[in-house]
């Protein structure tokens, strides 16, 4: 017994325990439960793998039947697209000769008289 500083007796406080971790390695009973759980994983995933395929080969057997269907709703409700009309074919008549040739030659072009301004030796430059 213990007495405090009010002057009261106490029962003497008992040592808390700290539990101490042991460690106790690894044994081969705890290695082959990893394999045997790593095994099995591996497993599962597989099989949800293969599951996962065909579900998605039904669903896109659903979306094509979908589709065919949609198809042929549209085939039977749309109008047949109107028939395209016969193009015109306007004939163009043959150019009339030009009154006084007969040889059908051109006739001269007259050339612009030359100012004075534009004879000499300086034309060129301005």
């Amino acid at each position: 017994m213990a007495t405090c500083s009010m002057g009261f007796e106490h029962a003497d406080p008992e040592p808390e325990v700290i539990p101490v971790p042991v460690d106790s390695g690894t044994s081969e009973n705890d290695v082959r439960i990893a394999e045997v759980q790593a095994g099995t994983d591996v497993a599962l995933a597989e099989i949800r793998a293969d599951e996962r395929v065909v579900e998605m080969a039904a669903e896109l057997e659903r979306m094509r039947g979908e589709l065919a269907g949609m198809k042929t709703v549209l085939e039977t409700l749309a109008p047949p697209p109107p028939p395209e009309p016969e193009p015109v074919v306007i004939p163009v008549p043959d150019p009339a000769p030009a009154p006084g040739d007969a040889e059908g030659s051109v006739p001269d072009v007259a050339k612009p008289p030359k100012s004075k301004k534009d004879s000499g030796w300086f034309s060129g430059y301005r």
